[in-house]
């Protein structure tokens, strides 16, 4: 197991992921589903780079989650 601060931010990646798909238009397909956050293997969470690593992982499944802008007028 890991640390509890590892194992909340990403299971907070994991829900805002699938909140996002939810009210996305892939939303009725469910082969589109996001999948979780990989977690940092045991020896990463040992050696206390853990964190860091899961935390750039979700800033870039954020990054990639943003909507798109829309043209003017729509």
């Amino acid at each position: 197991m890991y640390p509890l601060d590892i194992e909340l931010a990403a299971g907070t990646f994991d829900a805002l992921s699938v909140a996002n798909w939810q009210r996305s238009k892939k939303a009725s397909n469910a082969g589109s589903a996001p999948k979780p956050v990989p977690r940092p293997s045991k020896i990463e969470a040992k050696r206390g780079h853990a964190r860091d690593q899961l935390i750039e992982r979700g800033r870039a499944l954020l990054r990639r989650q943003r909507p798109r802008p829309r043209p003017p007028g729509h």
